[in-house]
């Protein structure tokens, strides 16, 4: 009886456990294809990068 129970239990926490990889798993690819699609997003706006201009007005 007691063996029943705790293979019942176990099986179940594994199926949770389970859900949650898989959950969190889903949330990463969105997380990074969200991530991606913003660098693009960024990138297509203005990709060129120009260093910062250099303050000489200390000379004058």
């Amino acid at each position: 009886m007691l063996n029943y129970l705790l293979g019942y239990l176990f099986r179940n926490i594994m199926q949770r456990s389970q859900w949650i990889s898989v959950l969190t798993g889903v949330i990463a690819v969105i997380l990074g294809v969200g991530y991606l699609i913003l660098v693009q997003v960024l990138d297509w706006r203005g990709g060129e990068m120009l260093p910062a201009p250099i303050d000489l007005s200390f000379l004058f």
